[in-house]
C-alpha cells in the first residue's frame, strides 16, 4: 500500500471514530422546502470560507416568500406537466386539456400572488442548506426546481390573462417571473445563476410574443420596456459566475485535505470506500492528519493549478477594443495541463465553454426582447415597423445597444418571420448561437465590421467632444483603415472563413490578427487627435461612467 493510501485509510478511520456533533434544534437553522425539512447552512462557517450571504430578516427576505409559495403550489400529474409547458411556451392547450390546465392555475392563485409579493420585495438572499458534511461540495439547493415551477405557473398565467384581453395582467406576470429570474441569479452559486437566467429569458420571450400578437396600448408596452431596460442594468455577468465558482473550487480543494471521504468518493477513482460524510472534529488528531495529507500531497502545488485554470479563463473572455466579446478558451485544452496526479483538480474543475456561451445567449435574449416590445409600441403608434432600429431612440428605448453575442450591430430589417419576430431579432436556437460565436471569432469575415468599428470612432467622437475639423479627420481615419481592412479581407477571407468551419479557433484567430492589427492604428491614431483640454474631460467621463468606455463596453 502506498503512502498517500495509508494516509487516507487513516483520515478515513479517525472520521468514522469522531462523533459528529448533534444537529441543531433551533427553527432559526431550518427551513422545510417542498415538504423536506433542511438545515441551513451556518452563516459563520460561510463567512470563513469566503460567501456572504446578507444578513435579512426572514420576514423582509423574499427568499423566504418564495419558500412559502413552493410548499402551497399544487402537484401536476404527467398530463398538467404537459400542458403547462405548452402553456409556458406561449400556446394555451384546447378542449378538456386546456379546462384542466385553468382550474390547476387557479388552484395555485395564492402561490402566485405569493411570487408576485417576493418579487416586488427590496431584499433577496437565498441561504445555502447543509448536506451531510461541511463540504461545499454537498450544499444543497433543493428550492430550484420550485422556482421553476412557479415561473412556469407565472408565464402560463400570463398567456391566459393576454388571450382574455386583460394586457396588464398578463404583462405583470411576466414582469414577475422576470424579476424572479433576475433576483435567483444573483445567488452564491452558478446553478442559481443559470436557473435565473433561464427564468428570465424565458418571461421575456412570452412577454415579445404576446406583444406582437395583440393589439396593445402602446403606453403599457412603454412601460413595460422601461422596466425591462432598469432590470438589464444590473443583469448577471460571466465574470461573476466565474468568481463563485472559483471559490467553490478553492473550498473543494480544501475539504479534500481536511475530509477526503467527502471528496474522493465523489470521483470514482478511489478503491477505498469513504461512504462516511460525517462532519470533521478539529482536534489535534485531525490537525496531524491534515499535515501529513499535505505532505504526500502538496496542496500548493494543487492550489498553482487551479489559480492557472481561471487565470487562463479570465484573459479568454477579456473583451477586445473594439466591442468583440471574447471566447472563451479550449476546455479540455486547459484541463489537459493539470497533471495526472492531481486527480481533484481534474474532476472538480468545470468546463465553461457552454455556460459562456449561455450566458452571452441570455444578454442577447434580454435585449431582443426588449427590443421587440419596444417595436411593437412604434407599430402601434406609427402603423408599420420601423426601418430602423435607431428610429426607437429615444421615446421607445434609451439606446440601441449591440449584441451581447457578437459585439455588433442585430441584423435587423423591418420583416416578420414565421415566429413573428421581426427578421434580426428572433430567439437564438442552438443553431444561431454556433454561428453568431463564429461571428465573434472574425466577426469582419463574416459580418461587416463597420457597425463596430463606426460605432467605436462615433462613441470616440462623443466622448472627446471633438469638433467639425477633429470629426472629419476621425472619418478620414476610419476610411482608410476600412479600406485596407477589405483589401485584407479580399485576399484572406476563404482561409479565415475555412478555419471556422473547421472548428480551428485558434488558427481563426492567427489569421484574423492583421484585422486586430489594423484597429489597433485606429485607436492609435484616433488618440493623437484630442486636445489635452478635451483629453482630460473625455478621461473625466469615462471615468465616472466606464460603461462608456469602448474597450470596457460588452
Amino acid at each position: 500500500m502506498n503512502p498517500i493510501t495509508v494516509i487516507l485509510v487513516l483520515a478515513a478511520t479517525y472520521s468514522q471514530v469522531q462523533t459528529a456533533p448533534s444537529e441543531p434544534t433551533d427553527d432559526d437553522m431550518h427551513v422545510t422546502v417542498d415538504g423536506t425539512r433542511y438545515e441551513l447552512y451556518p452563516a459563520k462557517i460561510l463567512e470563513e470560507r469566503g460567501i456572504h450571504i446578507p444578513e435579512i430578516p426572514r420576514d423582509e427576505n423574499a427568499a423566504y416568500v418564495y419558500f412559502d409559495a413552493i410548499n402551497i403550489t399544487k402537484p401536476a400529474d404527467d398530463e398538467l406537466d404537459d400542458a403547462l409547458r405548452s402553456a409556458t411556451n406561449g400556446v394555451w392547450p384546447e378542449g378538456e386539456t386546456g379546462e384542466k390546465l385553468a382550474r390547476y392555475v387557479d388552484e395555485n392563485t395564492a402561490a402566485i400572488e405569493l411570487a408576485r409579493k417576493a418579487a416586488r420585495m427590496d431584499h433577496y438572499a437565498m441561504p445555502l442548506f447543509r448536506g451531510e458534511s461541511d463540504s461545499l461540495f454537498e450544499a444543497l439547493l433543493p428550492s430550484c426546481e420550485g422556482h421553476r415551477r412557479l415561473a412556469r405557473l407565472l408565464a402560463a398565467d400570463a398567456v391566459r390573462h393576454a388571450d382574455a384581453g386583460d394586457f396588464t395582467g398578463a404583462i405583470d406576470r411576466l414582469l414577475t417571473a422576470q424579476r424572479m429570474g433576475h433576483q435567483i441569479s444573483h445567488g452564491n452559486t452558478v446553478i442559481e445563476g443559470l436557473v435565473g437566467i433561464s427564468i428570465g429569458s424565458m418571461a421575456g420571450k412570452r412577454l415579445a410574443q404576446i406583444a406582437e400578437t395583440h393589439e396593445i396600448d402602446p403606453a403599457l408596452l412603454k412601460n413595460a420596456v422601461a422596466k425591462m431596460n432598469a432590470s438589464s442594468k444590473s443583469t448577471l455577468q460571466f465574470e461573476e459566475l466565474l468568481r463563485q465558482e472559483a471559490n467553490f473550487s478553492r473550498n473543494i480543494l480544501n475539504d479534500f485535505f481536511e475530509a477526503p471521504g467527502n471528496v474522493i468518493a465523489l470521483t470514482d477513482l478511489s478503491p477505498i470506500d469513504f461512504s462516511s460524510h460525517t462532519r470533521v472534529v478539529d482536534d489535534g488528531w485531525h490537525r496531524l492528519t491534515v499535515a501529513l495529507r499535505r505532505l504526500y500531497l502538496p496542496d500548493r502545488a494543487m492550489q498553482r493549478h487551479l489559480d492557472r485554470f481561471y487565470d487562463e479563463i479570465n484573459k479568454s473572455i477579456a473583451p477586445h477594443a473594439d466591442g468583440t466579446p471574447g471566447t472563451v478558451v479550449d476546455h479540455e485544452k486547459v484541463l489537459s495541463q493539470v497533471p495526472a496526479w492531481d486527480v481533484i483538480n481534474a474532476n472538480v474543475l468545470p468546463g465553461y465553454d457552454r455556460t459562456y456561451e449561455v450566458v452571452l445567449r441570455h444578454h442577447s435574449d434580454t435585449e431582443r426582447s426588449k427590443l421587440r416590445v419596444a417595436i411593437e409600441a412604434y407599430r402601434e403608434e406609427n402603423g408599420r415597423l420601423p426601418d430602423s432600429l435607431d428610429a426607437l431612440v429615444p421615446a421607445y428605448v434609451e439606446a440601441v445597444h449591440a449584441d451581447p453575442m457578437t459585439g455588433a450591430d442585430f441584423d435587423y430589417s423591418p420583416l416578420r418571420t414565421e415566429s413573428t419576430a421581426p427578421h434580426g431579432l428572433e430567439e437564438i436556437s442552438y443553431e444561431m448561437m454556433e454561428s453568431l460565436r463564429q461571428q465573434r471569432l472574425a466577426p469582419s469575415v463574416l459580418k461587416p465590421r463597420e457597425s463596430k468599428w463606426r460605432r467605436y470612432v462615433a462613441r470616440y467622437i462623443d466622448t472627446y467632444r471633438l469638433t467639425t475639423s477633429q470629426r472629419n479627420s476621425a472619418e478620414a481615419i476610419l476610411r482608410d483603415i476600412e479600406s485596407r481592412a477589405a483589401d485584407f479581407e479580399s485576399k484572406h477571407a476563404a482561409t479565415i472563413r475555412q478555419s471556422i468551419e473547421r472548428g480551428d479557433d485558434d488558427a481563426a484567430r492567427r489569421e484574423s490578427r492583421p484585422l486586430d492589427v489594423l484597429f489597433e492604428e485606429l485607436t492609435r491614431r484616433l488618440d493623437r487627435l484630442p486636445t489635452a483640454e478635451q483629453r482630460s474631460v473625455g478621461e473625466a467621463a469615462i471615468t465616472k461612467n466606464p460603461a462608456t468606455d469602448e474597450v470596457a463596453d460588452r
